[in-house]
């Protein structure tokens, strides 16, 4: 087995289909499904099932996929350190960010233009899931993300933790006191939400303390884009339920913002793959994150 071998198969998982790899790697499919034969042969076992139509990688396969991503992924940064060997951090960095997660690299932008100006930063924002999802694949190098990961092959340093939050338009008469608000409270006003949150851990205890008080709240509007949140709260009379990190700077400025009685602490991390390469210009921008964003 040599890298060759390894990038084909890689290729070949990645792909799902014998014959778009062939088309990405730029070769005709019957050479790569002949050397995909070979390749089992060697190891003497099937990598690939193809059972009733079906495709599936098997577990061996899974395992040589990894190891082989491990493999290409030293080798290409082995080259690409000896390339940098002298020269001051250049390059690109992909990172990539929860949907509530936006203001940890937020905070880190401008020192890292001022300290680093030829590392160039290629973001993607999705749900944890497809971040995490993005990380497996080796299609970014950081994450940045709430905690409760699927797996156990990251290596993870904490972020501030988060907290909800009640922000009101200016169109609806805020609570007059300055302390935390109450579930009475909040059911009078519709509510807006960020559907990311829905599914995470924070949002069924605060529908289940509404239910547990006997109370029903008008939920008018749920979004997969949390900044939506704040364009709404310009013109519609609502509360906005967020998580406290997330809210713009200019925002804080011009809504009125209360914590919620019930306490719900998440705990986003700066993740990356146990066995991943991290190029000089990735270790420069996490080493930012950790001095700027980590408790």
């Amino acid at each position: 087995m040599d890298l060759k071998d390894m990038l084909y198969f890689c290729t070949i998982v990645e792909e799902g289909q014998i014959s778009k790899a062939a088309k990405r790697l730029n070769i005709s499919q019957p050479p790569l499904s002949l050397r995909l034969k070979e390749l089992e042969e060697e190891v003497g076992c099937s990598l690939i099932s193809r059972s009733s139509g079906k495709w599936k990688v098997t577990k061996e396969g899974q395992l040589l996929y990894h190891k082989s991503q491990q493999i290409l992924s030293h080798i290409e940064g082995l080259a690409e350190s000896i390339r940098h060997i002298g020269s001051e951090f250049s390059g690109e960095v992909r990172i990539g960010i929860g949907t509530h997660c936006i203001s940890y690299f937020r905070s880190i932008v401008p020192t890292l233009i001022e300290k680093y100006p030829r590392i160039s930063c290629r973001t993607v924002v999705a749900d944890s899931p497809t971040i995490e999802r993005y990380l497996q694949e080796r299609s970014i190098e950081l994450a940045v993300l709430r905690l409760n990961l699927s797996h156990n092959c990251y290596t993870t340093f904490n972020l501030p933790p988060q907290h909800m939050v009640a922000v009101y338009s200016n169109l609806v008469e805020p609570p007059s006191h300055e302390g935390q608000v109450t579930f009475e409270e909040l059911v009078k006003y519709p509510l807006l939400l960020s559907r990311r949150w829905a599914n995470a851990d924070g949002f069924r205890p605060i529908v289940a303390a509404f239910q547990a008080k006997h109370l029903r709240p008008q939920m008018v509007l749920d979004t997969q884009t949390p900044s939506l949140l704040f364009e709404l709260l310009y013109t519609t009379p609502a509360v906005a339920l967020i998580p406290n990190t997330e809210i713009p700077p200019h925002a804080a400025h011009i809504f009125p913002v209360r914590d919620i009685e019930h306490f719900v602490v998440f705990q986003p991390v700066l993740a990356y793959l146990n066995d991943s390469y991290l190029s000089p210009q990735t270790t420069a921008v996490m080493e930012l994150l950790k001095e700027q964003c980590i408790e």
